[in-house]
């Protein structure tokens, strides 16, 4: 061993060679004569020299030993301190680990595989509101409400067979509060592969599960009102895109949701109002501000047309940026209806009031003419009596009365439009024959580029009428309807009969007139029609657009007072 030559080893074999040579120096120190160089040494014996060499050798080899010694001290000691600062940062790092552990929201806890807990991490003891020594002695299923001890035998069976499992498990902590626990847990090995136990991380997701539930409750509760109200409620995104529509707004526009799921508003707004629709939207998108109602109208799945009034908001994300709109819409079609029926009552009634105030002026003039003719008459006729009928005079006074009797019928036919003359004549009648009549005399006179046909029902009850009265006005409406077409090549004529019931309903939208079985004849034609801007003028006296050879004016007004004085009603309908 190299310190045992630099201990004792070296000392004793020095002390060897000088006790075993001394007669050879002896011998040199007192010959007579000091031996001269080369003797000296060749009188040394090959001992020597050998003793000398080994003695260089054991030298060396003593320092070589006594390096190798240092060096391997100075491995051993560096790994000595190796062994000291791998120790320290073991120490240390359990010690970060642990601190991690006890700072961990999460639970870590570990188990043997008959569920007896030997390990468990600060946050386990936080929410358990047990000691650690006192959940080193609990197994899991101290943890767990009686009802639900059995499914710690099923998760332990799960575990055994799986090497893993993860779920959610109610425990109960020291004082008695419920929680909600989703885990997440794996068997553990030794270093022959032999199960020794389970590594489980759970978390307490007690609030998050009672936040889910409110809010499952709260989105159940106002999905009910969204899926129950009359209106209708959509999502869009920023494209205008849909995302949700409620029951009531698939059913106002006659859709499923699958026919509607990832298209474009666009696709149902009628054409004339996408550009309003879209700068509304755009406006709100600028300024965050929502508009509470505008007025659009949709196409529906039947392809008729409904009036939505419609709200706009954005819609947000959870980073509050603007991900869409939404709103409420309501069907309006019955409300624009009705103002556009009351705003047609009340130009009806208008005309009525105008058509009134215009009788009752005519019927005044007529009177006041009727007594002006009157006595024109009676002397004409009492001066013809005192002439003989072959005289000059006669005749003038003959083609006097013949004009006095135009005037007279004149007359009569004012009173008749004001309605202030009788109707004592009036009965209840059969109008078939009269129709037929005017029709068959229509198709003689009236050009044969006009078709003339007639759609008369036989059926068709009696009305109480002058039938005299009744040619005059079947007259008056095909003789306009024949002047409408005179200038064409070709035109068509119909004069159409049928039985009609007035209820209760639909009376407001025959001028009000009483609920009963009415005679409805239309006559129609082909021709340019009637401007809007004279429609309402036609049935005035004196109105016309014909020139004064070819009216008066008085056709139309003449049959509106002898209709209006039968108890019906007389209308136009044109398109021009």
């Amino acid at each position: 061993m190299p310190h045992l030559i630099r201990n004792k080893g070296l000392p004793f074999l020095l002390f060897f060679l000088i006790s075993y040579f001394p007669p050879v120096f002896c011998r040199a120190e007192t010959s007579d004569a000091p031996p001269q160089g080369g003797e000296f040494f060749s009188a040394l014996p090959g001992v020597w020299i050998l003793t000398a060499a080994i003695l260089l050798a054991v030298v060396a080899i003593s320092i070589i030993a006594n390096i190798f010694q240092y060096l391997q001290k100075k491995r051993l000691e560096d790994e000595i301190v190796r062994y000291r600062k791998i120790a320290r940062d073991a120490v240390e790092q359990q010690k970060a680990i642990k601190d991690i552990f006890d700072h961990l929201n999460d639970h870590v806890f570990f188990h043997d595989m008959e569920g007896n807990l030997y390990e468990v991490s600060a946050s386990v003891q936080r929410d358990a509101d047990y000691t650690e020594s006192e959940l080193k002695q609990m197994n899991i299923k101290d943890l767990v409400p009686e009802q639900f001890k059995s499914q710690v035998d099923e998760y332990l069976e799960r575990i055994r067979r799986n090497g893993s499992d993860r779920g959610y498990l109610r425990v109960v902590n020291k004082a008695g509060e419920e929680m909600l626990m989703e885990y997440n847990n794996t068997l553990i090995y030794d270093q022959n592969g032999s199960v020794v136990g389970v590594r489980g991380i759970s978390r307490n997701i007690t609030e998050q599960y009672r936040a889910r539930k409110a809010s499952e409750k709260s989105e159940k509760k106002y999905r009910t009102i969204l899926e129950t109200i009359e209106d209708g409620y959509y999502e869009v995104d920023l494209r205008g895109t849909y995302k949700f529509l409620n029951n009531s707004a698939l059913r106002i526009l006659g859709y499923r949701w699958e026919e509607l799921a990832g298209k474009s508003y666009k696709s149902l707004i009628a054409e004339d109002d996408v550009g309003q629709v879209f700068e509304t939207f755009n406006y709100v998108y600028r300024t965050g501000r929502p508009v509470k109602a505008f007025h659009w109208r949709s196409v529906c799945k039947d392809g008729s047309i409904c009036h939505l009034e419609t709200s706009v908001s954005l819609l947000f994300d959870d980073q509050g940026k603007a991900a869409g709109f939404q709103g409420i819409i309501r069907d309006i079609s019955d409300r624009i209806k009705a103002q556009n029926k009351q705003k047609e009552l009340e130009a009806q009634l208008q005309q009525a009031q105008k058509m009134e105030s215009i009788g009752t002026l005519a019927g005044g003039i007529a009177h006041d003419f009727n007594n002006i003719l009157f006595p024109m008459i009676g002397y004409t006729e009492l001066a013809m009596q005192d002439l003989p009928e072959e005289s000059t005079a006669y005749q003038n006074l003959k083609k006097v009365m013949k004009s006095a009797e135009r005037a007279k019928a004149l007359v009569q036919q004012i009173l008749n439009f004001s309605r202030q003359s009788s109707n004592e004549s009036a009965e209840p009648v059969y109008i078939q024959p009269v129709l037929k009549e005017t029709v068959k005399l229509l198709k003689n006179t009236v050009p044969s580029f006009i078709d003339i046909q007639a759609n008369i029902d036989e059926n068709t009850g009696k009305v109480f009428i002058n039938l005299a009265q009744m040619h005059q006005v079947i007259m008056n409406l095909c003789t306009n309807a024949y002047q409408a077409m005179e200038n064409l090549e070709a035109g068509r004529m119909c004069v159409d009969l049928k039985q009609m019931e007035i209820t209760e309903e639909t009376s407001p939208d025959h001028y009000h007139l009483t609920p009963g079985s009415y005679a409805c004849i239309t006559v129609s034609d082909t021709g340019s029609g009637i401007p809007p801007e004279i429609r309402e003028k036609i049935f005035e006296p004196y109105f016309t657009t014909k020139p004064q050879e070819k009216g008066t004016g008085l056709g139309l007004s003449v049959s509106y007072g002898i209709i209006k004085n039968a108890g019906g009603i007389i209308t136009v309908e044109s398109t021009s």
